[in-house]
């Protein structure tokens, strides 16, 4: 079986394996929102979000620079026009809230490093396209997922981000390696 083809029954299995192992809060919140926006009427659960991302903006524009410091959002909130403390349910704006300009460069340079290596490994065949592949699906997941809360922080989801990483790299390694050895210069 080709590997385009492998790659595709991969995609497929994940689909079906998400939707039938998310939890059932997870997919009653989802057709709740949906309704919500469909009959055009964005509710307390969809607004609060927006509110406290209005809170989370006045932190960073308080503290842009630097930030407020590590773990330190809720606190901040609370002296918002929010006026309670929350985290920003976004990990971007926690990022440039908590850690500032510093913190928000750092966070672009871990994910663009890791999917620059990834991308390069998808131009080789067998575990390390596959690798690649898995990396970059990884990474997307989790841009996208965390404009909704603050999942990298997470230790298992960091820990995992962090195994994978490691593994693109090493695996990139080994390859040019392997290329030294077999054309030496």
């Amino acid at each position: 079986m080709p590997l385009e083809q492998v790659h595709g029954m991969l995609v497929i299995v994940t689909g079906i394996a998400i939707f039938i192992f998310t939890p059932a809060h997870v997919k009653d919140r989802f057709v709740e929102t949906q309704a919500e926006v469909s009959a055009g009427e964005i509710g307390e659960g969809s607004s609060g979000r927006i509110d406290i991302w209005k809170g989370a903006l006045e932190v960073i524009q308080s503290h842009p620079i630097v930030g407020v410091g590590f773990g330190q959002l809720p606190n901040a909130m609370g002296e918002t026009s929010l006026g309670e403390r929350r985290v920003a349910h976004n990990l971007y704006l926690e990022t440039m809230a908590e850690l500032g300009i510093p913190g928000v460069v750092l966070l672009a340079m871990l994910f663009w490093r890791g999917l620059k290596g990834a991308g390069r490994l998808r131009k080789e065949s067998g575990f390390p396209r596959t690798l690649g592949n898995a990396y970059i699906y990884f990474v997307v997941s989790l841009l996208i997922s965390n404009i909704f809360g603050g999942r990298l922080y997470a230790v298992y989801t960091a820990g995992a981000l962090s195994i994978l990483t490691a593994l693109v790299f090493r695996t990139q390694r080994i390859l040019d390696q392997e290329r030294r050895m077999i054309s030496p210069r």
